[in-house]
C-alpha cells in the first residue's frame, strides 16, 4: 500500500509540475504590454504586391483579428497592406513605438503617410523575423484624434501575416 501511495503522489506532483510548467510557457510566450501601451485588435487588410501604400478604405480592404494569417495564395511570395486607425485624445509626450509583436514576417511601417521604417522587404533572401520588431515614430508625428498606421508584410511563403500591434512610449516598448 505505501508504493502505491507513492506512486500516486508522484503522478500528482508530475502533473501539477507539468501544469505549472505550461502555464509558465504560457506567460512567456504572450506578455502582458506594458503601462500605457495601446494593443490595437484589428486592422484592414489587402493581399496585394504593390510596393507603394494603396488607399485604404476602398473595397477589397476587409476587416481582420489581429494575429492574423491570410488564405494561401499561389504566389511564392506573400504580400499584404494592413491599415490600422489609431484613436487619441491627445498628442503623445515623448517618443512613441510601433511594435510588431513576433512579426514572422518582415514589415515596412507608415504613420500618417510616413515612411518610419523598413525590416529589408527589398532584400533576397526574404528575413523572417522571429523577434520583436520596434519602429520609433518621428516626434510630433501622431497627433490627436485619428491617425493611421499602415503596415506591408511581406513573406517567402505562400500566406500573408500580422501578428500583434502595440503602440505606446518608446523607451517602454
Amino acid at each position: 500500500m505505501p508504493t502505491l501511495l507513492r506512486r500516486l503522489a508522484t503522478v500528482a506532483a508530475a502533473v501539477l509540475l507539468f501544469v505549472a510548467f505550461s502555464a509558465f510557457i504560457e506567460r512567456w510566450r504572450v506578455p502582458m504590454p506594458p503601462p500605457g501601451v495601446v494593443v490595437l485588435p484589428s486592422a484592414l487588410v489587402l493581399v496585394d504586391d504593390r510596393r507603394e501604400p494603396p488607399a485604404p478604405g476602398a473595397a477589397g480592404w476587409p476587416s481582420v483579428v489581429l494575429p492574423w494569417s491570410g488564405p494561401a495564395g499561389s504566389a511564392t511570395r506573400a504580400v499584404a497592406w494592413f491599415a490600422i486607425d489609431l484613436e487619441l485624445a491627445a498628442a503623445p509626450a515623448g517618443l512613441q513605438a510601433v511594435l510588431l509583436r513576433r512579426p514572422l514576417t518582415n514589415a515596412t511601417v507608415y504613420v500618417n503617410g510616413q515612411l518610419i521604417g523598413d525590416a529589408g522587404t527589398m532584400r533576397r533572401p526574404l528575413p523572417y523575423y522571429i523577434a520583436d520588431l520596434r519602429f520609433v515614430v518621428p516626434a510630433g508625428l501622431l497627433h490627436a484624434g485619428s491617425n493611421r498606421i499602415l503596415i506591408r508584410s511581406v513573406r517567402e511563403r505562400r500566406t500573408p501575416y500580422l501578428g500583434a500591434v502595440w503602440v505606446g512610449d518608446a523607451g517602454e516598448l
